[in-house]
């Protein structure tokens, strides 16, 4: 049984490392961008003789054997939580396959066991989650805060997510169909 706590970590607020030179670190900067990290610290190599002071996270790929040690242990007397690339066993976190809709995103995790079957299913779950889904929790954040004072606001949310759930169908091969919030 996996000991993996899903979490979800306000990149605005933390500074982030990348460590490595390759296309796979390179997505990784790109990721971070888009998810709107805001300090990103990006080392083609081990930074010899710097300090990863203030780095809470820290992503290693693309770096010869020795050097994602090296990596792992200055990130780590740093303070920061390690992810290294494909080694589950020497990440104290991994990132899940995620698919967005706005604020919603759905993660998926194999604790490192079966990478591709991540992705297979976040492609499935993309497939399946319209594009404008994220209104679906647009609509629903307004009506909690309508709702919240009321006694039944809670029931009435959950049948309203239910509801918009049981409307899915399962996506045309085009992947064009629109949600009708």
């Amino acid at each position: 049984m996996s000991a993996l706590l899903p979490v979800a970590l306000d990149l605005t607020r933390l500074t982030v490392a990348v460590i490595g030179d390759g296309p796979r670190a390179e997505r990784r900067v790109a990721l971070l961008r888009e998810v709107g990290a805001r300090d990103i610290r990006v080392f083609n190599q081990v930074p010899p003789g710097r300090s990863l002071d203030g780095v809470a996270v820290a992503f290693i790929a693309d770096l010869p054997g020795r050097q994602i040690d090296d990596a792992a242990d200055m990130a780590r007397a740093a303070g920061a939580l390690v992810n290294v690339e494909d080694v589950p066993a020497d990440c104290d976190f991994q990132s899940a396959a995620v698919v967005r809709r706005g604020d919603l995103a759905v993660g998926v995790w194999t604790n490192g066991r079966c990478p591709m079957l991540a992705r297979v299913l976040r492609q499935f779950l993309d497939r399946l989650l319209p594009a404008d889904f994220g209104r679906v929790l647009d609509r629903l954040a307004d009506d909690r805060k309508r709702l919240k004072p009321a006694k039944s606001g809670r029931l009435v949310l959950e049948a309203a997510a239910l509801r918009a759930v049981a409307r899915l169908n399962a996506p045309s091969l085009d992947g064009s169909r629109r949600f009708d919030a």
